[in-house]
């Protein structure tokens, strides 16, 4: 029995340019659960994540803990109307033109990201995907268990075996922009580095690259 070709995207910096979740928390500040006088520790504790002084879950789970703030109701919206509003006008038409068409060809499609899933989850209401994998969040915000390097191979794995899928690996497609992509991508015989980071491009060897633009 043949198996099932995937197309895999990441999200911030593949599909979208920055980091989905500073553009949330700003919106939580708009909107008043966060306090801006808070924006310069938020933007520290991001930034002692990114240097290894904390955790990438402890520094994303500071970073929302603005959501104990909010009943399960007003999360569900207030995540929703970000995806809706701050996110889907952001898409790069160049990614989703491909997931369109990885889609057409039959292609399952994944999102697999870093991001939280307290918010990225609501995407699947307005993209062409399949599956969601993103960093586990809880009600309160905290991240546990960042899907980025191995572990977004982990998270792959784990749903396909779950759901009782062979993937065809080498017929696979996989989209990233950043090294922790590339354990990933190099799984799939059609990986594309887009708008590649620095440390992508040092890693990635001759990976095909494209540039996606707004």
């Amino acid at each position: 029995m043949p198996g099932k070709t995937l197309a895999i995207f990441d999200f911030d910096g593949t599909m979208i340019s920055g980091d989905s979740i500073v553009r949330y928390v700003l919106r939580a500040m708009r909107l008043g659960y966060e306090p801006y006088w808070k924006l310069p520790l938020r933007m520290a504790q991001g930034l002692m994540g990114l240097w290894g002084l904390i955790t990438p879950d402890r520094g994303k789970s500071l970073a929302l803990s603005f959501l104990t703030r909010m009943d399960a109701s007003r999360q569900e919206e207030f995540s929703r109307d970000f995806c809706r509003l701050e996110l889907l006008p952001r898409l790069y038409p160049d990614g989703l033109n491909r997931m369109e068409r990885c889609r057409n060809s039959g292609c399952l499609i994944l999102l697999v990201s870093a991001s939280p899933d307290r918010y990225l989850k609501y995407l699947a209401e307005f993209l062409p995907v399949d599956v969601i994998l993103a960093s586990p969040t809880d009600e309160r915000g905290r991240v546990s268990g960042s899907t980025s390097g191995q572990e977004k191979v982990r998270r792959v794995k784990a749903w396909a075996q779950n759901e009782g899928i062979e993937i065809d690996w080498q017929a696979s497609h996989a989209f990233g922009n950043s090294a922790s992509d590339l354990p990933l991508m190099r799984l799939c015989g059609h990986p594309v580095c887009v708008n590649p980071s620095r440390s992508m491009r040092r890693q990635a060897g001759s990976l095909p690259r494209e540039q996606w633009t707004e």
